[in-house]
């Protein structure tokens, strides 16, 4: 049965995320968890960024 769009399998994103190392990827999530694995968050609030962390 497919997925309903938006909607991805936490397995699914740990072997996405490791084979993309080294490599740009610009994600959109509200999830902390990702964006807890990226070394660069920008969190945005009305288009304007509200906080840069590197990681």
């Amino acid at each position: 049965m497919p997925l309903p769009p938006g909607r991805v399998l936490k397995k699914g994103v740990k072997i996405c995320c490791s084979s993309l190392s080294g490599t740009t990827l610009v994600v959109v999530t509200h999830s902390p968890a990702h964006a807890a694995q990226a070394s660069r968050v920008l969190r945005l609030l009305d288009g304007r960024v509200l906080v840069e962390a590197m990681g």
